[in-house]
């Protein structure tokens, strides 16, 4: 999710993630979370993964 045609660097110097010890910018996505997960599929489709799992698979966790 964090490639640049499936989101977007929002451009603030306020919009970073802390996580775990490290910054990352926070992003915008540009689709939902349901069709980059049928794109995910269609691009690996050697991989078996739920729509739930894809989900929480890529979003930074702040503690």
């Amino acid at each position: 999710m964090s490639r640049d045609d499936n989101s977007r660097q929002n451009p603030g110097k306020k919009d970073i993630l802390k996580c775990k010890g490290e910054n990352y910018m926070a992003r915008t996505l540009n689709d939902y979370l349901k069709t980059l997960h049928r794109k995910y599929i269609g691009e690996n489709p050697d991989v078996k993964l739920s729509l739930a799992s894809f989900v929480e698979s890529d979003q930074p966790r702040s503690n």
